[in-house]
């Protein structure tokens, strides 16, 4: 799995804070490939809102990461202190309902 740019750099930034995160992180996406559920400490939970669908458990002190599962693969959507990584999340959230709509757009006056 590959992570992008902003969610390596959150997590190196909780890492330096806490170097058990890393621990953390590595445990708990292991058991999401395997289609596991996580422990009870990493207080994994569904999202609501305009974040439902996705999910979020914690790591160290105060660290959030954003995922969804499908059964093909498990992606990270943000990662960082708790606000910061559900903001990061809902703007990425928005940006893709704005790409989906565009598509459905553009489909929709080529068949007309």
């Amino acid at each position: 799995m590959k992570l992008g740019p902003d969610v390596a750099d959150s997590l190196r930034r909780l890492a330096d804070l806490d170097p058990s995160i890393e621990e953390d992180f590595a445990q708990a996406l292991d058991l999401l490939r395997r289609s596991k559920p996580l422990p009870e400490p990493f207080g994994d939970h569904p999202m609501v809102g305009e974040l439902r669908g996705w999910r979020a458990f914690e790591i160290g002190t105060g660290g959030r990461v954003v995922y969804f599962a499908s059964r093909a693969a498990v992606t990270i959507v943000s990662a960082g202190p708790h606000d910061d990584a559900y903001d990061r999340a809902q703007l990425k959230r928005i940006a893709a309902a704005g790409r989906i709509s565009r598509a459905r757009a553009k489909r929709r006056r080529r068949s007309s």
